[in-house]
């Protein structure tokens, strides 16, 4: 019988006390292997005094000592000790702490399918307009905003030139997967990922144009991947006429459509991704805290009130 136990195995419970019966362990071979951090350490095989138990150690033995309450490998066999001691090269490439980097987000494919674009709803450059949200926000000099679904090249030159007219250094992005070219959203993705994340992002008449709640699932969960911790994600919406009101969501025209929800209504599925949104005057307010995304959500219970 042999219990390893790197590679982050904890320890048996089935084996018998060894401290009862033995009073002394004897250094049988030692050698350098890398440890977890990518450092070489010293690696031992020991036995107890009579021999009939073996156990392989981590550490320098002169500091770390035989202790078979944390031993890495352990086993009553001495073929079995030899052949273990022999063959362990320590960590693997691969199993070092920090050696391997985590899979790159696939942003193009970050959000699933939507029945309705809602592409031509993106209407506020027409006016010269800019999104009613950015006159609510107290913005900080230095940083970049992340405006998801911002719209056309031409509200992406409106937007900037609000803050260039303000003396704001504020540099906007505008990230939209149907307004926008794939090799722009691209672009976007690289500056927003190499500057460590966006310090906000606006969502403005997003929300609202997106029929399926998955869908809209999927983009909060995007905004705080593109997000840095502690980065303020601002959140605003259409919410219809007097005559909308109660009356579900709807197509208004050719690939458009409206949720007409009150804003407030929003905030359920926005705290499955951000559990300390808020709501003020119209306006939901959402920390990147860096909680983990609650994945056990059913997005098919979300339905449009």
């Amino acid at each position: 019988m042999r219990i390893i136990k790197n590679k982050y195995i904890g320890a048996s419970t089935h084996r018998r006390p060894i401290r009862a019966y033995h009073d002394k362990y004897v250094k049988l071979a030692s050698k350098d292997v890398p440890d977890s951090d990518g450092f070489n350490t010293e690696y031992t095989l020991y036995s107890t005094s009579d021999g009939d138990y073996y156990f392989c150690m981590f550490g320098d033995s002169d500091v770390c000592g035989p202790d078979p309450d944390y031993a890495d490998f352990e086993t009553w066999s001495e073929d079995e000790a030899w052949e273990w001691y022999n063959s362990y090269d320590g960590f693997a490439d691969d199993d070092i702490y920090g050696a391997v980097e985590e899979e790159p987000y696939d942003d193009e494919n970050a959000v699933r399918p939507q029945q309705y674009t809602s592409k031509g709803t993106a209407i506020n450059w027409k006016y010269g307009r800019v999104p009613a949200i950015f006159s609510k926000i107290s913005w900080k000099p230095g940083t970049i905003n992340l405006d998801y679904g911002g719209g056309t090249p031409e509200s992406d030159a409106l937007a900037q030139e609000f803050f260039n007219k303000r003396n704001l250094d504020v540099q906007n992005l505008v990230y939209d997967k149907f307004n926008q070219t794939a090799e722009h959203n691209r672009e976007v993705i690289k500056i927003v990922r190499n500057n460590g994340g966006a310090d906000t992002a606006t969502l403005s008449n997003v929300l609202n144009v997106i029929k399926e709640p998955e869908v809209r699932y999927d983009i909060l969960t995007h905004i705080k991947s593109l997000l840095k911790p502690n980065g303020v994600l601002y959140i605003y919406g259409y919410e219809g006429g007097a005559k909308d009101k109660g009356k579900g969501g709807r197509e208004t025209a050719a690939d458009q459509y409206q949720t007409f929800m009150p804003t407030k209504d929003y905030l359920a599925e926005i705290h499955e991704v951000f559990p300390n949104a808020t709501i003020k005057g119209g306006m939901i307010t959402a920390i990147n805290d860096n909680s983990a995304v609650d994945a056990s959500i059913n997005c098919e219970d979300l339905v449009v009130l």
